[in-house]
């Protein structure tokens, strides 16, 4: 299952996007990555028209959002003030996104994260619990 998102790495429009998508309750990796594979990438999501969309999400809310990601300055200046915190924040399409995270079927659309990046790219365990 896993996501291409290469060739979309260092766009600052798809990380926009990503950072948009964090930030609303109604826009989830649980719909949105769905329609991306189907549609064949995050450049023809963001590119779809706004029918084709709502029937993917359901909701022609969330098919709004979608297409209004990309241009979302707010995501921009909400990230530099978590950025100017200390924090870095890292979107399923930054070169920095572990891979193996975009081998589940809904990865999280933006890791946040402090101290050294370089430590997503190393061997990991992962434990889950309740």
């Amino acid at each position: 299952m896993k996501i291409t998102v290469k060739a979309a790495a260092g766009s600052p429009m798809f990380r926009r996007a990503a950072l948009s998508w964090v930030r609303l309750s109604s826009v989830t990796p649980q719909r949105v990555w769905p329609v991306l594979r189907a549609l064949g990438g995050v450049e023809a999501l963001l590119g779809a028209s706004e029918e084709e969309l709502s029937r993917g999400l359901r909701s022609s809310e969330r098919a709004r959002a979608v297409l209004r990601s990309a241009e979302d300055r707010e995501a921009d200046r909400w990230a530099a003030g978590l950025e100017r915190l200390g924090f870095s924040i890292v979107t399923a399409f930054d070169d920095a996104y572990p891979e193996a995270l975009l081998e589940i079927a809904d990865p999280p659309f933006a890791l946040f994260a402090a101290g050294a990046l370089g430590r997503l790219k190393l061997p990991t365990v992962g434990i889950v619990g309740s």
